[in-house]
């Protein structure tokens, strides 16, 4: 044998057995995906060889040895870095994972602590040096609030409420550039009689549309102001505002101000006791993880504290049980009044954001701008935004934005408690679209939303991206300010519109303006709920042309029509098998949530057959509406949570009916569920197998208790069984039933 066979065979031998005899000389172990297992912890060292005995101290070092197949394991703890993944590739049988250790909490936290001295600036005021700039502080965990008027805040949930916590501008003296303030529920400026000019005004004077501007002057106890005009956007009407990052406006506790110049911090801490004694923390980064041009990376089971992630240029990325609070912040307090950094995903293929929450931020919860392939699902979004001046393409304010995206699935998500107009928007940057891209938005469960903002909608669709849309089982009520719950936009008398929509078996209710509005034509409109809207619950927009080609059927609402200002005009296009009404009559329970048909009711077996609409259905037809009388399990949007959540009737409710099911939104991963029910809550909550309020075990979401008594509360409690059989209790429910 020749050497160099002999040196080829030993070249093998190396390539398969080197990195074992490598794990094995490192107690190195080897991951399920035939990677290697490196450890990162707060008490490590970088130039440990990153091992469970002997980690890294950083994220980043991780980064900088692994390969496909690779698990970083984070150890439980604070970290603050900023990691940079820049054409790190993994492979789809080898991805590159980044997770916290199994049972560890750990915290990617941008923010510092500030330990300097502290001195009485004026009353309850502190005041200390800083060496460094931040834009975001915390005291004891706690946001406290930019120094603003009028004041607002988080703990009281003011800092969502417009009408009592805004400034009112006078719309008749107004000008762009120009606000005169109308005095109202003991707000008055003029009344302060302070000075602000210098700070910045947030400034809502474009409807749906807002802008930070700095007062350029101002005059103590003077009721107006001036500010560089907002130009293209701005509107007449409806003019609202406040006033922020000013020392003059630092008059109440959890306020702050910071002074760029001259790097003072002036804080009135919570209880006006000395900030020496409680944890501040300023916050000095955006984002923990900054990836680009990389590919298979999975990033799971993180805690995000006022920072977040930044994707651009990436594929096959996967973002999957993360919290993330506070997660984005203006740099206002900086004297900058660009738009903050937000959770954004940009030119990226196949991205999943999962069973994620994203909490408390100034700016949009996230924006996917650009790709192809993106997933949102089981993720819970609140208090997004309470100030709305991110812009996009001189849109703002949209809390979920998907611009530019061939194939977007937005499934089975919660979101609450938002200031922009619209919840999910979908855009394409160029009129003419991006084709019949594959969008799917289902199952999301949106309420409470659009508080700080006129106009926009839960789901806002552009002409643009009609074309092949589903829009279906999703839930939206509760809407503020002239909101819709689904909206297919576009001006058909402009040649503008959207095209081959379809929206079916949604319910919307509460909407202070319309349920349910497609605009454009060739839509398709199929067994949808809506009441209780301030204007026709349902509009299938005729006026000014359109809709003439488009399918409206089996749908149930107070009012259907086709011109949101007159409730009898005439619906467009093809419609059939409707009901309008007072839809108490035909639903179990609509004001508690059970929108089921009640027996007997007119629009069983009522409905048109829809092929791959109405499959399933149960009789000689489909009912009309979104629900079929005598299912087994009743759909409930949302995310679902680890424990069972979402309780039919909702929880405290009073007035239920004698007749009612008791229905659940089932857990996380759940195989099935044990049921328990009584009239003692403490019984209820202690109750086991053993016990008489146990009620037994199902895969299916609908208990009949049997007959309730008139005015008698009752407790329920819905445990979560997973397929490895743990049991997650549930939390213990009640409710009332009415008297008649």
């Amino acid at each position: 044998m020749t050497f160099k066979y002999v040196y080829a065979i030993l070249a093998v031998i190396v390539l398969i057995v080197g990195p074992l005899l490598f794990c094995f000389f490192t107690h190195r172990e080897v991951t399920e995906l035939g990677g290697v297992a490196y450890y990162v912890a707060p008490w490590g060292d970088d130039e440990n060889p990153g091992t469970f005995e002997k980690p890294f101290r950083t994220i980043q070092k991780a980064v900088s040895v692994m390969k496909p197949g690779d698990t970083c394991y984070i150890r439980g703890g604070r970290y603050h870095e900023e990691v940079v993944i820049n054409g790190l590739i993994g492979t789809e049988e080898h991805p590159i994972t980044f997770m916290a250790y199994p049972g560890e909490k750990v915290i990617l936290d941008g923010t510092e602590p500030i330990n300097g001295s502290w001195e009485k600036y004026n009353g309850s005021i502190y005041k200390t040096k800083l060496t460094k700039d931040i834009w975001q502080l915390f005291v004891n965990g706690e946001m406290m609030i930019s120094a603003r008027w009028p004041n607002a805040f988080w703990h009281d949930g003011s800092i969502w409420d417009r009408e009592k916590h805004w400034g009112w501008g006078n719309e008749s003296l107004d000008t762009d550039g120009h606000i005169y303030d109308v005095p109202h529920d003991g707000v008055d400026l003029a009344a302060t009689g302070k000075s602000f000019k210098g700070a910045i005004a947030i400034l809502n004077v474009g409807k749906w549309k807002t802008w930070a501007r700095f007062v350029k002057e101002h005059e103590a106890g003077s009721n107006h102001f001036t500010y560089d005009p907002v130009g293209e956007g701005y509107k007449p009407v409806d003019h609202y505002y406040f006033l922020e990052c000013h020392l003059n406006l630092l008059d109440a506790e959890k306020e702050w101000f910071y002074d760029v110049d001259t790097k003072t911090l002036y804080l009135w801490p919570p209880g006006g006791e000395n900030p020496a004694n409680m944890d501040v923390r300023g916050k000095t980064q955006s984002y923990a993880f900054n990836i680009e041009g990389s590919s298979h990376i999975r990033i799971k089971g993180l805690n995000f504290f006022a920072t977040t992630f930044r994707i651009y240029g990436s594929r096959n990325i996967i973002v999957e049980d993360c919290n993330l609070t506070y997660a984005s912040y203006s740099k206002r307090m900086l004297r900058d009044l660009s738009n903050p950094e937000i959770t954004i995903a940009e030119e990226v293929h196949n991205f999943t954001l999962r069973n994620c929450i994203i909490a408390y931020t100034d700016g949009p919860a996230i924006y996917v701008v650009s790709g192809r392939n993106v997933t949102i699902e089981n993720c819970l979004f609140h208090d997004i935004d309470y100030s709305c001046v991110y812009m996009l393409d001189g849109q703002s304010a949209h809390t979920i934005r998907a611009r530019d995206v061939v194939g977007f699935t937005f499934r089975r998500n919660t979101v609450h408690t938002t200031g922009g107009a619209s919840v999910l928007g979908i855009s394409a940057s160029d009129i003419s679209g991006i084709g019949k891209a594959d969008r799917l938005i289902e199952y999301n469960h949106f309420y409470n939303y659009g508080l700080l903002q006129r106009d926009g909608a839960a789901v806002q669709v552009a002409p643009s991206c009609a074309y092949g849309i589903i829009v279906r089982y999703n839930w939206c009520h509760d809407a503020h300010d002239q909101k819709y719950g689904v909206r297919f936009d576009g001006k058909y008398e402009k040649g503008i519109y959207g095209t081959h929509g379809l929206m079916h078996h949604n319910v919307a209710w509460n909407i202070k303006n319309i349920g349910l509005r497609p605009k454009g034509d060739y839509h398709q409109i199929y067994n949808n709920l809506a009441f209780n809207c301030t204007y026709p619950d349902i509009v299938i927009r005729a006026v000014g042309g359109g809709m003439t080609h488009s399918i409206t059927r089996n749908n149930i609402a107070e009012r259907i029509s086709g011109y949101n200002r007159d409730p009898n005009y005439p619906i467009p296009g093809v419609h059939s098998n409707n009901w309008q009404g007072d839809i108490r009559t035909q639903l179990r329970d609509p004001d508690n949530w059970d929108f089921r048909p009640k027996p007997g009711a007119e629009i069983i077996d009522a409905g048109y057959i829809i092929p791959g609409i109405t499959d399933g259905y149960l009789g000689s037809a489909p009912d009309i509406g979104p629900y079929e009388y005598g299912a087994i399990s009743y759909w409930i949007p949302g995310r679902r949570e680890m424990k069972a959540s979402t309780p039919i009737p909702p929880n405290g409710a009073k007035n239920v009916k004698k007749d009612a099911d008791l229905m659940w939104l089932e857990g996380y991963k759940a195989v099935s569920h044990d049921v328990y029910f009584g009239t003692d809550r403490d019984a209820v909550a202690k109750a086991d197998h053993n016990s008489k309020e146990y009620k037994g075990n199902q895969t299916n979401n609908i208990f009949d208790p049997g007959p309730l008594e008139p005015g008698k509360t009752y407790y329920w409690r819905i445990d979560v069984i997973t397929e490895s059989g743990t049991i997650i209790k549930g939390d213990v429910w009640s409710f009332t039933v009415e008297n008649a």
